[in-house]
Formats: C-alpha cells, sequence, structure tokens
C-alpha cells in the first residue's frame, strides 16, 4: 500500500521563517503517517495452529486441531512461496493434556500437499497458485491461510473477498495491533437460513487480530470465528461452533527468492493452477443411509399404528422424510401392491412422508397409485398427499405443473375438488416466497391468479357453491398483486361472496392495504344489516390493525355503540376488541371514554351489552400465544377460531387455525330467527401454516344433523382431522474463513390430531362440545463439519407433545347460559444434544449426550368477565357436578 499523501498548510512569521515548533509537529506527523501507510512485511518461518469446537448449552465441546509450520520466501512482483509442512491432527475430546489436545495418528499424513504460492498487491490477496494434484481439503486449508495475508494499515471499511466470501471489514488500527472485523459475509448463490416458524437463524462472529513488530513484520495473527443456530422462539434450542486459526513468528528472517512463477514451477517439479477465494469442493455434505419403504414401515409399525399426535410419531416422521429423497419407483410400487402394511392410518401417513421430500419419480408413483383422475377415487388418500404438497417448505415446479393440468377440469367428487383448487395457489404462493430470486416469479404468480378467476368465470351464475370453492382459493395466495381483483369481485358479487373477499384481503400482509380496501373495511363495517356479521367483524379488525390512531377514522369504528340497531354481538366484540387495546395504547383508552361519556353511553345500560361473541389471547408457553375470536349470534357459536400463534422478535405467526361454524342452528335454543337464509349447516375450516384446507362438513340439512343427534354418532371423541406436517426443512452449506464448509441444518414437524365431541339433548336443552388439540412436536438442529480425516458434529433434539382442550357447555332450557372452558394439560419437554468427535479410518469415535427434562403444569385460562359470569351461573345449577358432567 503506498504511504498516505496529507497536504499540510503553514502559516509563516512575521519574520518569514517557519518556528522551531512547527518543523517539530511536521516531522511526527510525517513519521506517524509513513509508518502507517508502510507495507506489511513477513517473516521466514511460523507456528500454525488451527482448531474447530462444537459446543451445546453445557458449554463442553468436542472438536479437533491442526498444528504445522509455514515457511514463506519472497518471490518477484510481490508474490511469496508458501509450505505448509509437519501438519498433525489433535483430538479435543481427551483431558490428558494440558489444553485439552491430544495428537492422534490421522489420514492427513497421506493426503497430497505441495507448495503454494500467494499472490500480493498492496496487501491484498490477487491470486493463489495451487498445485494441480493437491488435495482439495489442503487447498481450501491453504486459501483460508492467504485469507490472513489481507492486512490494511488503516482505520476504515473496506469490501473484501475471502474463504468466508464477500464481507464488509472494518479496521481499527492502533500503530502495531491491528483489529479487524467482518461482517454480511455472503457467497453468489448462497442461501441464509428461513426458518418459516421458529426464528432459527445464524449467529455469525468473525474478528481477526494482528499484531506487528516495530518493523511492520506480522509477528502474530489470531483470526476467530462463531456461528451459532439458534431460535427467537426459544432460547434453550442453541447449538454453535468456535475456529480460530493462528500464525507466531519463529524466524524473522525470509529468504529473498528473485524467481517468477515459471522458474518455482521447474525448480520444483509442479505445475500450477491458479484460484480465487472460492472452495474446490463441498466437503461437508452428509448423505442419508439409505432405506427402503417397507423396511421404514416395518421398522416404526407401532408408531405408525398407535401414537399419531405425540412426539414420537413427529420423530419417526422426520427420520422418514430425510429417507424419502432416496426411495426409490421400485420401493414404492413394491409397497402400494403389498396387503401387509396397507391398512389406512399406514398409508395415509406414507402419503404424508413422501408427500414432504418428493422427488418426479416418487411423485409420479404415488399419483399413479392414487388413480385421483378417475371418479371412483380414495379421496382420504388424495386428500392426504394433496395437504403434504402443499405444506411442503419447499414446492417444486415439476409438481405445481402437474397440478395446474390436474385442476383444468373440474374433479366429480366435490371434497377432492376443493382440495385441488386450494392446492394450487397454495405450492404457487410458497414457491414465490421461497426463491425470491427466481426470475419467473411473477410469470408464476400470475398464472395462480389466472387459475382461480378463469375458473371463476366459467360458474354458471346462480352456481353459488363453485363460485365459493374458488374465491376461498384466494386466501392461500396472499399476494399484494390479488388486491386490484378481489376490490373488483366486490363490485360483481356484492355481498354474496364478502366473508371470502374480505378474508382475502386480511390475509394479505397489511402494509399493502390501500385507501379503496380500508375505505371498504369501513363500509363493510358501518353497514349495519347489510352485510353478513363475520364479514363485519373481519373489517373491524382490518380497522383496528391499522386505523387505531385516526381520530376519524376512530369515532366512526366507536358510532355502531350510539344506535340500538346494531347487533348486541357487534357490540360486544368491538367492546372486547378494545379493552385488549387499552394494555399498549394508554391513550386510545382515554379517547374511548370520552366518546362514550359525550354519547352518554358510560353506564351500565349502555355497556351492559349482553352479547357473547369475544376476542382474546393468552400465553400458553415460553414464545408461544393462543389467539381466539368468537362470534356469537342469537346465543349459537356462529363462527370462532383458535389460532396457535408463535411469537419471534415481536412478530406472530400462526402454526395452526381452527374455525368451527354453523348457519341456521338459532331455532334450536331460541325463538328468533336467523340472520341468513342460507340452509342448516356447521363444520370445520382448518389452517396449517397459513394454508386453508377445505372445510369439513359436519351436516348439511336438518335432516343430516338429526339423524347425529339420534344416532349420537359425535357423542364419543372422534377424531377430525390426523396429519403428520413438516413445519421446517433447510440446510445452509456455511462457508468458513479458515478453509472448510460447515453444514447447518434444521428440521422440525408435527403430528397433529385434532379430535372432537359433541353431545345435544333436546329434551333437556343441553349440549356439551370438546375440541381436543393435540400435536406431537420434533426439532433436529445439527452442525456438522465432515473432512477425509476427521468429523465433528454437534445436534439437538427437542420433543414435546403440547395440548389445548376447548369445551363450551350450553344450556338452553331456563334462559341461556354458555360457558367456554380453555384448558391446557401437563406439559414435558424432553431435550437432548449429542456432539459427535471422529478420526476418520481410525477407532476414535466419541459420542457425548446430554440429557434435559423440563416441567410445565398445566392450568386453565381465564377469558373474559361474561364467560366467568355465565360458567359461575352453570355452576349454581350443579352443571360441573361429577353425577352431571
Amino acid at each position: 500500500m503506498p504511504p498516505h499523501r496529507t497536504k499540510h498548510i503553514y502559516h509563516a512569521s512575521s519574520t518569514g521563517k517557519i518556528s522551531a515548533s512547527m518543523l517539530k509537529l511536521s516531522f511526527l506527523i510525517f513519521l506517524a503517517v509513513t509508518a502507517a501507510g508502510g507495507e506489511v512485511r513477513f517473516g521466514g518461518s511460523y507456528s500454525f495452529s488451527q482448531n474447530v469446537l462444537m459446543f451445546d448449552h453445557g458449554m463442553v465441546p468436542v472438536g479437533f486441531k491442526l498444528t504445522g509450520q509455514l515457511n514463506l520466501a519472497n518471490l518477484n512482483n510481490g508474490a511469496l512461496l508458501a509450505e505448509l509442512k509437519d501438519l498433525q491432527l489433535l483430538v479435543k475430546s481427551s483431558q490428558e493434556s494440558q489444553d485439552g489436545y491430544t495428537s492422534h495418528v490421522s489420514k492427513i499424513d497421506q493426503l497430497v500437499n505441495k507448495p503454494f504460492v500467494i499472490q500480493l498487491s498492496q496487501n491484498e490477496v490477487k491470486k493463489v497458485y495451487l498445485a494441480i494434484d493437491e488435495d482439495p481439503t489442503l487447498a481450501n486449508i491453504k486459501k483460508g491461510l492467504a485469507s490472513l495475508f489481507q492486512i490494511r494499515q488503516t482505520n476504515d471499511k473496506f469490501e473484501e473477498k475471502d474463504m468466508s466470501g464477500v464481507c464488509q471489514v472494518d479496521y481499527k488500527n492502533t500503530g502495531n495491533h491491528i483489529l479487524k472485523s467482518k461482517t454480511g459475509c455472503h457467497w453468489r448463490g448462497n442461501k441464509l437460513m428461513k426458518s418459516r416458524l421458529w426464528g432459527m437463524k445464524i449467529d455469525s462472529k468473525r474478528f481477526e487480530e494482528i499484531v506487528l513488530t516495530k518493523g511492520n513484520l506480522v509477528d502474530h495473527v489470531v483470526a476467530d470465528e462463531e456461528h451459532t443456530l439458534l431460535s427467537a422462539w426459544n432460547k434453550i434450542m442453541r447449538i454453535k461452533t468456535t475456529t480460530q486459526t493462528e500464525l507466531k513468528l519463529k524466524d524473522s528472517t525470509i529468504l529473498d527468492k528473485k524467481m517468477d512463477l515459471s522458474q518455482v514451477q521447474k525448480d520444483l517439479s509442479v505445475t500450477f493452477n491458479e484460484h480465487n477465494f472460492e472452495f474446490n469442493t463441498n466437503e461437508s455434505v452428509q448423505e442419508h443411509p439409505k432405506i427402503k419403504l417397507t423396511s421404514f414401515v416395518k421398522n416404526n409399525k407401532r408408531t405408525i399404528t398407535n401414537d399419531i399426535g405425540t412426539s414420537e410419531s413427529a420423530q419417526m416422521f422426520l427420520q422418514g422424510v430425510k429417507a424419502a429423497s432416496k426411495f426409490t419407483v421400485a420401493d414404492l410400487n413394491a409397497y402400494f401392491s403389498s396387503k401387509k402394511y396397507k391398512k389406512k392410518e399406514i398409508v395415509e401417513q406414507v402419503l404424508d412422508i413422501i408427500g414432504s421430500k418428493p422427488t418426479p419419480e416418487t411423485h409420479n408413483a404415488v399419483m399413479k397409485f392414487l388413480e385421483i383422475e378417475n371418479e371412483d377415487v380414495e379421496v382420504d388418500y388424495c386428500d392426504r398427499y394433496l395437504w403434504a404438497l402443499s405444506l411442503n417448505p419447499h414446492p417444486q415446479l415439476f409438481i405445481i405443473n402437474d397440478l395446474f393440468e390436474l385442476g383444468e377440469s373440474r374433479h366429480s367428487n366435490a371434497k377432492l375438488w376443493q382440495t385441488i383448487v386450494l392446492t394450487v395457489p397454495a405450492m404457487v404462493y410458497s414457491y414465490t416466497q421461497k426463491n425470491p430470486d427466481d426470475a419467473e416469479n411473477d410469470k408464476l404468480l400470475q398464472r395462480g391468479i389466472d387459475f382461480l378467476i378463469n375458473h371463476l368465470n366459467r360458474c354458471e351464475d346462480e352456481d353459488f357453491d363453485c363460485q365459493k370453492v374458488y374465491m376461498r382459493a384466494f386466501v392461500n395466495i396472499p399476494d399484494p398483486k390479488t388486491l386490484s381483483y378481489l376490490l373488483q369481485f366486490k363490485k360483481i358479487f356484492n355481498k354474496r361472496l364478502i366473508v371470502e373477499i374480505m378474508s382475502a384481503l386480511q390475509k394479505i400482509d397489511a402494509k399493502h392495504w390501500t385507501k379503496e380496501v380500508l375505505d371498504l373495511a369501513e363500509e363493510v363495517y358501518l353497514a349495519n344489516s347489510t352485510y353478513d356479521s363475520t364479514a363485519r367483524i373481519i373489517s373491524l379488525d382490518m380497522l383496528l390493525k391499522t386505523k387505531i390512531n385516526d381520530n376519524a377514522t376512530l369515532m366512526k369504528i366507536l358510532s355502531v355503540l350510539k344506535h340500538n340497531d346494531v347487533s348486541k354481538e357487534l357490540k360486544q366484540y368491538l367492546m372486547i376488541s378494545l379493552e385488549g387495546l387499552y394494555e399498549k395504547n394508554e391513550g386510545l383508552k382515554k379517547k374511548v371514554n370520552t366518546f362514550l361519556r359525550d354519547n352518554r353511553r358510560n353506564n351500565y345500560d349502555s355497556q351492559a351489552l349482553s352479547g357473547f361473541s369475544t376476542t382474546f389471547h393468552r400465553t400458553f408457553m415460553d414464545g408461544g400465544r393462543l389467539s381466539t375470536v368468537q362470534e356469537i349470534s342469537n346465543s349459537i357459536l356462529k363462527s370462532g377460531v383458535v389460532n396457535v400463534d408463535i411469537l419471534n422478535e415481536g412478530q406472530a405467526s400462526t402454526a395452526f387455525s381452527l374455525g368451527l361454524y354453523s348457519k341456521g342452528l338459532s331455532s334450536f335454543v331460541s325463538s328468533a330467527e336467523d340472520e341468513s337464509d342460507d340452509a342448516l349447516t356447521a363444520g370445520m375450516q382448518l389452517r396449517v401454516m397459513n394454508v386453508s384446507l377445505r372445510p369439513f362438513v359436519f351436516f348439511d340439512g336438518n335432516g343430516e344433523l338429526m339423524s347425529h343427534v339420534f344416532a349420537g354418532t359425535a357423542s364419543t371423541l372422534t377424531p377430525a382431522y390426523q396429519a403428520l406436517v413438516l413445519l421446517d426443512d433447510d440446510t445452509v452449506a456455511l462457508p468458513l474463513g479458515i478453509g472448510h464448509i460447515a453444514q447447518i441444518s434444521f428440521m422440525s414437524g408435527a403430528s397433529v390430531d385434532l379430535s372432537g365431541q359433541n353431545k345435544l339433548s333436546l329434551w333437556y336443552k343441553t349440549g356439551n362440545t370438546l375440541v381436543q388439540n393435540k400435536a406431537g412436536l420434533a426439532f433436529e438442529g445439527k452442525i456438522s463439519l465432515n473432512l477425509p480425516f476427521v468429523k465433528t458434529e454437534v445436534e439437538f433434539n427437542l420433543f414435546a407433545t403440547p395440548e389445548l382442550h376447548l369445551l363450551s357447555s350450553l344450556n338452553f332450557g331456563d334462559g341461556i347460559a354458555m360457558c367456554l372452558e380453555l384448558d391446557q394439560p401437563d406439559l414435558t419437554v424432553r431435550y437432548t444434544t449429542y456432539k459427535v468427535e471422529q478420526v476418520m479410518g481410525s477407532k476414535h469415535k466419541v459420542k457425548k449426550t446430554s440429557n434435559t427434562t423440563i416441567q410445565a403444569p398445566g392450568r386453565s385460562f381465564a377469558l373474559n368477565s361474561m364467560n366467568n359470569a355465565m360458567c359461575n351461573a352453570l355452576a349454581k345449577q350443579g352443571w360441573f357436578d361429577e353425577e352431571n358432567s
């Protein structure tokens, strides 16, 4: 690096001479600037050490160290001839030596190790020349060593490239001591870890310390890295790897060989290839062992058959997903043609596994088995496979194209038709979100939107069911591009599809809601009985989320409280929603109280609204929140949603959403007429990982309802939805500055068992409904480094089976009382870490295991004061006595 040139302006004294003190100051400045800008020099010999350690939460590491000697000589044009000699492997697990490392015989002695050349220009490495037969692992290590030769004597920031990637480098220079920190390192095409739900991320720190002698000779270099895999959701899920490379000066005398590159090759009988800072090979790729599908099912038959909804089932599922990419067509054909393991619950879980990790071959084999285009088709099998595809965190284009073709015609089975329609936009949106750099994203997204619009236009004018299916599917493609289409549909269909339109608008990120969208929400909310009450509640939620601090809009929102003809349930929902916002917005509470006082509504008669509708959220675990909306019509649940939210850095992501709906049931408990002319119906709507599944219809029409009532069909706990769901599956190749590539992976899966029970007595005018939501969860995180001579890794597993029970009790005989109870049973969390250290080609293999168990006691959640009053009323009637339960 050339010396910095600093321009100084001196002011002459009255005699025209420069003062002595000024001359002295100028000389000191000149010396400081010259020293700071001088070329960094290297000695002739350095001791070399490089270590890699793996840590779990217990902070007791495993790992290895390489030691050796680096000899240098000067060549022409600023090049250095380097030779890495006397390499030796030491392992960490032994405590026999003072620093915890013990030397071990390894294959490193067998690797081709030749001299190499580092081409420097102004303390920047331009090229590295390596022998054409150099071992790839040693080639990477040597390029990592060359990175240490990039040293700038300045206090400034630069963009540099080394084996960590292209980094922003900050230099701090204090004379003979230089600190170098690297941030934002990235390789072109190298992806970041993108956890959909659990906030898994890699936190990286890279520092380098250089000590120079007074003559600018490099005396000592230490480069440290730390990479931590951690969850923003749960602090216990945390593992890390650290690396350190160190050079210490042994001999300051360096040979000056006045030779160019061609002469070096001739003298050393070696042929060099030119290299940049790029890896010769991805040495850390680890293949999962291959297993046949029939063998996997046989080995896990008990878990598959009996343990749905448990962490054991989720753990088995993750193992199956790892193996699925190695399943062959022959494997699948052998399994599907066998009768031994063809029980329905086994086949459905096999389809979950294959759909979570399909290949073109296995996808085609499954589609052939399902015969999905036939009229006489096993709908449950088709549903399970299509659900797995729609929830797959890595959707693939060949499957999306296949489903576009499948969805061109309307399947004769109504349930399967709805599943296909919902799957296509879900996979399109997921693909565009997962692959933001794909140049064809806009075309694919538009194709998905056109798929829904074209089929919607083909529906007959009076075919409301057809229109509803395609309109409902817009919730699975919540891209801002759909806004204009949804607003246009409002003008076409008006109130007929207003619930579906508002639901789709609500799912789009609020930052994209335009004035036109919010104006529509305001229109629907304030329109009294013109629009469906569910649409009005959705609109209210949208306004409360975005316009709560706008005084004019707030006054409009509150205006419904002044009108006696407005639904008491909407008023009740509004007041409870506002109460939930008071905690974070004290000013809002003052504004609402002022409005109530000014409009003479600040009294018991006005605020005792007597509605049952409610909304609330409760924390049920660290980083987990339960939120619910219950809309009541004439004392009967019209629409209810329970969301399981995961909180990451203040942001909530909905992992699971359970919705219940009913229409036309008011006549069973009240003389009031139902607000709509819709047929008698009830069902359940599920949304998993922001993907809506087709509705599960409990009954449709009075005949089906009465058949259920008198037959007691649902009087025992009955599974409504069971599935294995892949929540996360991400693997990242992390370049290390020392010249290795670490593989960091994270997987999570759920085994879901949603069951329900419904008891209704028309004679006693009582009803009980139980929704039992149980999900076995399994998490796996791993950091591994696999070299030809040594392997080290650290892994964590976390298993839990959280449950939530929602019980509603209704007495519609002597007055109306409804009590909601939300309970969480005891929860056990098992956390295990494994650390492995293995010298390849030897008997040395160490595996350390650590187990932690966390117990969380069960609890019941307080909902709101109105619900407490209803529960107390039923308790006084002996409703909860053991003999009446």
